[in-house]
C-alpha cells in the first residue's frame, strides 16, 4: 500500500488537506499525530516494552523491542499512520522514527505526512547521515511526495480577514497602549489564582498561576522558554489547560536562539492541542525572531537541552545501537531548519 507526503512552504493548507483527506476515511484503524507528539509516544512504547521484560537479553533486543511497538501501533491505533511536520533533526529521534516505521510498513501499515521539505533534504546535515539515508529512499517509495506550491500564506491572510469581525479567543499584545487590555484578559481568565503543579517523568512543573476552574494559565515568558523545559513538557501544559496566556515576551536575538527554539516547541504544541493562546510581547508577530540577523546565517547547531528529557539513556543506548553518539546531539537543527520553524511558528501564530 502506498500513502503519501504533503509538502510545501508553511501556511500553504498542508495540514488543512490532510484533516480533510484523514476525516474522509471510513475505517476507525486510523492515528493522526503531530511528529513530536508521536515521537514522544514511541519513547513511551518503548520503553514499556523494555521494562516488561527487564532481564531478557532477547526480548529486550532493538530489533525485537521496535518490531513489537510497530505491531503494537498496528493493533491497538491501526494500519494508517498520518503526522505532520516530519523534521528528523536529531539523530535519536531519526533512528527509532526509521526503525519503527520500517516494521510498520512490512506489516501492512501506510504513512501519510507533511513537511516543509521532500524526504531527500530531510536529514541533509545531521550526524550519521548514512544510517537514516536509506529510510529517506524508502519514504519516497512508500509515501510519494505531492508538492503544495502557492504563495500565499493562507493562515495569515484568514487570521486578517477575521479580525475586522469576530473578537478572537487568541490575542496579542504589545506596548505600553495595551496594557489595560492585557490586565482584563488576565483577570478575565484567572478571576481567582491558585498554584497547582503538573507531573511528567517523575517530575514536577511548578504552575504559579493558575485557574482549574477555568482551564486557564498565565505563565512569564522566563517560566516557558529559560527554564529546561523540552517537548513533552510543552504538550502536557498545552493538553492540560485550554487558555494559556504568556507575559514578557522579548524579540529574540541572536544570542537567544535556544531560547526561541523553546518557544518554537511551546506554539507548537499549543497549536496541536487548540490551545487559546494570549500573548504579551516585545513587538508584533512578524518582528519577533531574529531581527537583527540574516535569516539565511541562523545555525542553532549548539547542543541544548530540550530534548533531553524526553529520551532515557536506556531508550538512547537502543536507538544508537552501540554509537557513540550522546545526548548533546539531540537537539541538532540546520540553518535552513530553522528558517522553516520561524516561519511556521510566525504563520501559527497569526492563525491562532
Amino acid at each position: 500500500p502506498i500513502g503519501f507526503l504533503l509538502t510545501g512552504s508553511p501556511g500553504t493548507g498542508k495540514s488543512l488537506i490532510m484533516d480533510l483527506f484523514f476525516e474522509s476515511l471510513t475505517t476507525p484503524k486510523k492515528l493522526r499525530r503531530h511528529y513530536h507528539h508521536f515521537l514522544l509516544s514511541l519513547y513511551s512504547l518503548v520503553f514499556n516494552r523494555l521494562e516488561s521484560h527487564p532481564s531478557d537479553p532477547v526480548l529486550n533486543g532493538p530489533d525485537f523491542v521496535l518490531a513489537q511497538v510497530a505491531k503494537d501501533l498496528i493493533l491497538t491505533q491501526g494500519w494508517i499512520l498520518a503526522f505532520d511536520e516530519i523534521q528528523m533533526v536529531d539523530v535519536a529521534g531519526a533512528g527509532i522514527l526509521s526503525r519503527v516505521i520500517e516494521w510498520y510498513w512490512r506489516l501492512g501499515g501506510i504513512v501519510l505526512g507533511t513537511s516543509n521539505r521532500v524526504p531527500e533534504h530531510m536529514y541533509d546535515e545531521g550526524v550519521q547521515k548514512s544510517t537514516v539515508l536509506p529510510f529517506l529512499n524508502r519514504l519516497q517509495d512508500k509515501s510519494p511526495t505531492v508538492q503544495l506550491d502557492s504563495l500565499r500564506d493562507w493562515r495569515r491572510e484568514l487570521s486578517d480577514e477575521s479580525k475586522s469581525t469576530l473578537d478572537l479567543p487568541t490575542s496579542w499584545h504589545t506596548g505600553s497602549q495595551s496594557d489595560h487590555s492585557w490586565s482584563e484578559r488576565v483577570r478575565k481568565f484567572l478571576p481567582q489564582e491558585e498554584q497547582t503543579e503538573l507531573l511528567i517523568y517523575g517530575r514536577r512543573i511548578e504552575i504559579k498561576r493558575a485557574n482549574l476552574d477555568q482551564k486557564s494559565v498565565l505563565m512569564t515568558y522566563k517560566e516557558l522558554c529559560e527554564a529546561p523545559l523540552g517537548p513533552a513538557d510543552y504538550l502536557l501544559i498545552a493538553s492540560t489547560f485550554e487558555t494559556i496566556l504568556v507575559e514578557n515576551v522579548p524579540v529574540f536575538t541572536g544570542l537567544m536562539k535556544n531560547e526561541a527554539r523553546r518557544f518554537i516547541t511551546f506554539i507548537d504544541a499549543c497549536y496541536e492541542c487548540q490551545v487559546k493562546l494570549h500573548i504579551n510581547a516585545a513587538d508584533e508577530i512578524d518582528n519577533l525572531f531574529f531581527p537583527d540577523h540574516d535569516p539565511n546565517s541562523i545555525n542553532l547547531e549548539d547542543p541544548d537541552p530540550i530534548q533531553a528529557e524526553s529520551i532515557s539513556e536506556l531508550i538512547q543506548d537502543l536507538v544508537s545501537s552501540g554509537s557513540n553518539s550522546s545526548q548533546t546531539t539531540l537537539a541538532i537543527f540546520t540553518g535552513q531548519d530553522e528558517q522553516y520553524a520561524f516561519q511556521r511558528a510566525v504563520s501559527r501564530l497569526h492563525e491562532l
